[in-house]
């Protein structure tokens, strides 16, 4: 999933800004979604505000940060290369909410802002609180702070109520937001900081950092705030009783409390967590700099600012670190020793809460997409309230709808769905056959080989069951199940579209086998997965599962978009339909065709793929689901006995078995497979060698890669009313393709 990640930006000098975006996009990253942060600087935006509020006000916001950028161009701290080499941006940088606005966000999934200040403003940000891009994405927030204070007016709580309105998931990370939500009757959870989402190791590991220095004792001064100033010369007495050298980190107020600071020091990212990590006491009024302390362990002297700080006041009540904060004692503040064994248990279990909110908050029904959901349908079949149901989205492409009034929460869909699962090991060492099955009319009939009819006429003729994929009667692709040789053709030949799964499938192929009935089940690799985890792994002796090397799954309503084309285009209606292939092989295996009959036998649509428009679409993988283009299920994953496919690279593996009526490469992924393989007829059979095939031939453990022009496909096609796209951009031949095919590769 694409989150675009929204916090304070426009800042060159605050360690813990920077940080804590990084931490965020980091676990965000752990769990498996693209992160990219929000590059928005409003400062010269704001400038112009305090201009007209008060010039007085406009001008010492610009000396100060003039004197900002004389720091960094004499002391590069490297702000920019750290976020370069560490994290993922948006290209442009946008200086106002209208240039956010009229942006183009439609690539993103999700939106989530937190942490820091981002809701401090006495007036709702529209930019925090996610107020742009399209109204079906998905919006939450991690560990939101208010700030200081939290607003508690009439007006303030209608304002919040109506910002968040639109938010999924709400967390925020102090004890004061809490109460606000609570007060406007928002629904919100407390969680910590992203910076404790990670371990000091796993920070020294992500950021390089060099072991401990033992060469001397130091105390890391770290004062953001000119009201600390007037407590530097404790600091200074306390570091020479005890023979610790003092360490100031400049930051952006340093003039006013930089006097007898010791040495002072311009640190990168790394070198201010190194300096954190290796000082021997900390003295802050930070509050990143108070928690990359609690984090490491560290003996600290925390000095609050001016104003309450609900920050602080947050670290008391979770860590219990408040004799630390000094209120006017020094002395009696430097003296407090943490329990940090406590205090790590704790920061282990709010990291656990802080992962388990992100996973739940992205796991929301309104979190999913054809991007991260392959349409298998397991949601709706392992339902035990039936409350969800399959509907298709913007691309046509079925993604899982739940009636909230119906749903009881048991969270059965989420944890059983397979993008869920841990990944299992893939099977590349599963032997390759090359095959041929003896009944010419079932080759005929067939894609390729004709294996499938005959695997499938084994169990039906045992009285059993046959799971696969047919056309309904407006030709839309559908796996259901048929248990007579008769209806054998309707489950014949590739369909290359996504199938719909019949209602209720899954629990009646459940049922055939606790009674004992023979059943195959034939489908793509998501859709064996999915059913082998409504079987909830059960090994059933009776059950074979036959997957079909996948390329991909089309888009249906672009099926029944170019049909409605087809239609019109040749001087036909669609209910003259009687029968679609595909694979036709009219011209031969090599070159089959898209045919289209009525009933009386007469073609009304026949061409070869090399030609036709929307198989062409399909093999540059242009109307393809995107979850096909990271699919979780290649390389054996899905669980399948057998895996049946076209083997187009058989000229090149071995040339003299190659054939004008198609052969199949038949991949036994267990022993059950490998067995009921051995029984069917084949006129011609051959074990190939499973090196030579993976090297030549990637459908069975490789997805589709996505073509750079799908996502304007799909938008052309959106903007024309779904109608099916005649751009000649989109069947212009690819030059690579074309050299290939003139050199004979």
């Amino acid at each position: 999933m694409k989150i675009l990640q929204v916090t304070y930006f426009g800042t060159t000098t605050n360690y813990g800004a920077v940080l804590q975006a990084f931490a965020l996009q980091k676990a965000l990253r752990e769990l498996g979604h693209e992160p990219v942060l929000l590059r928005a600087d409003f400062t010269y935006c704001n400038k112009i505000k305090k201009w007209y509020k008060s010039p007085f006000n406009a001008l010492k916001a610009w000396r100060q940060q003039q004197s900002i950028r004389r720091e960094e161009l004499h002391h590069p701290r490297r702000f920019a290369e750290f976020i370069q080499t560490h994290m993922a941006v948006t290209g442009e940088q946008y200086h106002t909410i209208r240039e956010v606005r009229r942006a183009s966000w439609d690539d993103f999934d999700a939106m989530v802002t937190g942490s820091d200040q981002v809701w401090s403003n006495k007036k709702p940000s529209p930019l925090f609180f996610l107020n742009f891009g399209p109204k079906n994405i998905l919006r939450f927030s991690y560990a939101a702070s208010v700030g200081t204070k939290a607003h508690s007016s009439t007006q303030y709580l209608d304002d919040f109520r109506n910002a968040v309105r639109n938010f999924t998931a709400i967390s925020v990370r102090e004890h004061n937001a809490l109460e606000l939500c609570e007060k406007a009757g928002v629904p919100a959870t407390l969680c910590p900081d992203p910076v404790f989402l990670f371990s000091p190791a796993d920070y020294e590991k992500a950021l390089h950092l060099p072991p401990r220095s033992q060469e001397k004792k130091t105390c890391l001064i770290y004062l953001v705030s000119k009201n600390a100033a007037s407590a530097t010369e404790e600091v200074y007495r306390y570091c020479r009783e005890h023979q610790l050298t003092p360490i100031s980190v400049n930051s952006q107020n340093h003039a006013a409390c930089a006097h007898q600071m010791g040495e002072e020091i311009y640190p990168d990212i790394p070198g201010w967590i190194q300096h954190i990590r290796d000082a021997e006491l900390v003295v802050t009024d930070s509050f990143h700099g108070s928690a990359f302390s609690i984090l490491f362990g560290k003996k600290l002297v925390i000095f609050p600012k001016k104003d309450y700080d609900a920050r602080l006041d947050m670290l008391d009540r979770c860590f219990g670190i408040g004799p630390a904060i000094c209120r006017g004692d020094f002395q009696q503040a430097v003296a407090f020793q943490p329990d940090y064994s406590a205090i790590r248990e704790k920061i282990a279990m709010f990291r656990e809460e802080g992962f388990r909110f992100l996973r739940d908050a992205l796991r929301h029904p309104a979190a999913i997409t054809r991007k991260n959901c392959c349409g298998c349908s397991l949601c709706a079949e392992i339902c035990p309230k039936h409350c969800i149901t399959m509907v298709p989205d913007e691309c046509g492409f079925s993604v899982p709808k739940i009636d909230e009034a119906q749903c009881i929460g048991c969270d059965l869909c989420r944890k059983s769905c397979p993008l869920n699962q841990p990944e299992s090991p893939a099977r590349t060492d599963s032997p390759y056959f090359y095959a041929i099955g003896k009944d010419k009319d079932a080759v005929q009939n067939s894609s390729s080989g004709g294996i499938f009819p005959l695997l499938a006429a084994r169990t039906l003729n045992a009285g059993g069951i046959v799971a696969g994929v047919k056309f309904d009667e407006k030709w839309n692709a559908v796996l259901d199940t048929i248990d007579t040789i008769g209806q054998l053709k309707l489950l014949q030949g590739s369909k290359y579209v996504q199938s719909l799964i019949a209602p209720g499938l899954f629990g009646r192929l459940k049922a055939a086998l606790e009674q004992g009935k023979q059943v195959l089940f034939s489908g793509t690799p998501c859709q064996i997965s999915a059913f082998r985890h409504f079987l909830k792994d059960q090994n059933y002796p009776n059950l074979l599962l036959v997957e079909v090397l996948c390329h991909g799954a089309p888009s249906p309503e672009i099926w029944q978009s170019y049909l409605r084309y087809l239609a019109q285009k040749n001087n036909f209606e669609l209910p003259q339909i009687y029968s679609v292939s595909f694979r036709n092989k009219r011209d031969g295996w090599h070159d089959y065709a898209l045919h289209l009959e009525d009933a009386a036998g007469k073609t009304l649509y026949h061409c070869i793929h090399k030609k036709d428009l929307y198989c062409q679409l399909f093999i540059r993988n242009l109307t393809l689901r995107d979850s096909c283009y990271h699919c979780a299920a290649k390389a054996g994953r899905s669980g399948a006995d057998l895996a049946l496919g076209d083997f187009w690279k058989l000229k090149k593996i071995a040339p003299e078995l190659d054939t004008p009526s198609g052969a199949s490469i038949v991949i036994a992924c267990t022993e059950k497979g490998a067995a009921a393989f051995q029984q069917v007829p084949c006129e011609k059979l051959k074990e190939m060698s499973a090196t030579a095939c993976l090297q030549k031939f990637t459908a069975f453990f490789a997805s589709a890669k996505k073509n750079e022009n799908a996502d304007r496909f799909f938008a052309t096609w959106k903007k024309g009313g779904k109608q099916w796209v005649t751009d000649p951009l989109f069947y212009k031949t690819r030059k690579k393709g074309l050299i290939r095919r003139i050199l004979g590769l």
